[in-house]
């Protein structure tokens, strides 16, 4: 499979990744391109199979549970302040329609809801109910018509374009929208130190679902090829996927043992507070012009 954001059919590096968080024994052939260093899955996932892999009984993100929503409101937080600080200098004067495509439980709508400023729309295929005055609609990122109707000032595709097959949907979601709207969209970074750190057990792969891991080049490379629009890249913290990635080395450790597994397991506390300050997401804001 070429690479599909540049075309290059020549790879630096084959990886074989496992479902750690879900089912440890299958795993996922991972290619990571020469020319522009994307990571990219070697498969493509058809639609039905998706039903599975995000079956709302089963996915994390959309059923949750005590602590993984508690630590996630709390990440929707910061989320927000970031937010705010590169689309409005800190704080929204008028109102606002923001749209979260894929948002799950709604986390982050929820917080921004909290401003009275902003109306919040949230579209997924896995929905709840409409709460704190968040409206969701249940349908797919590929439902233009259903997008276009919300007419947002701001589109928010928050830990979901990695998931995406071709990323041909979302440039029509782009070109859709209305002039002077603002995309941001938040992504694991490839070139974080905590890749380098837990190797195939990092989360930011989370095979099979993850399609496409990204660093800052090769996603600007990506969107340049969109008219009428321009990019800024920012970077942010997400302390949590580390808890992630030590929970895979865990289990890692506990379906196979490895003296170099363990040791990265008793060191990954000192490794997670020293890397508190390196920032492993992306953050794109896109701005439609025409």
């Amino acid at each position: 499979m070429v690479c599909p954001i540049c075309k290059n059919n020549q790879y630096s590096q084959t990886l074989f990744i496992k479902d750690y968080e879900y089912n440890i024994n299958s795993r996922e052939k991972y290619l990571n391109c020469s020319s522009c260093n994307l990571i990219y899955r070697d498969s493509y996932i058809e639609e039905k199979d998706e039903e599975i892999l995000y079956s709302k009984s089963e996915y994390t993100p959309v059923k949750g549970g005590f602590i993984y929503d508690f630590l996630k409101t709390i990440n929707a937080y910061y989320e927000k302040k970031v937010i705010l600080k590169h689309v409005f200098n800190g704080k929204p004067d008028k109102k606002t329609t923001v749209l979260d495509i894929a948002c799950g439980k709604g986390y982050l709508l929820r917080v921004l809801k909290k401003n009275t400023n902003i109306n919040c729309f949230g579209i997924d295929i896995n929905t709840t109910k409409n709460t704190d005055g968040v409206q969701y609609i249940q349908s797919s990122y590929k439902n233009l018509r259903a997008i276009k109707k919300i007419n947002a000032d701001i589109i928010i595709i928050n830990n979901f374009i990695e998931h995406v097959e071709d990323l041909k949907h979302i440039f029509d979601i782009i070109k859709s929208a209305k002039k002077d709207s603002i995309f941001i969209i938040i992504t694991p970074n490839s070139d974080s130190k905590a890749r380098v750190f837990f190797k195939n057990c990092w989360s930011g792969y989370h095979a099979p679902r993850h399609k496409m891991i990204f660093n800052i080049s090769n996603i600007e490379q990506a969107f340049n090829k969109c008219k009428s629009i321009d990019i800024e890249s920012h970077k942010m913290h997400d302390p949590f996927t580390n808890i992630i990635s030590v929970i895979n080395l865990y289990k890692e450790l506990k379906n196979s043992f490895s003296l170099l597994i363990f040791l990265k397991l008793i060191i990954s506390p000192i490794f997670i507070f020293t890397n508190l300050m390196n920032k492993n997401r992306i953050v794109l804001i896109i701005k439609k012009n025409k």
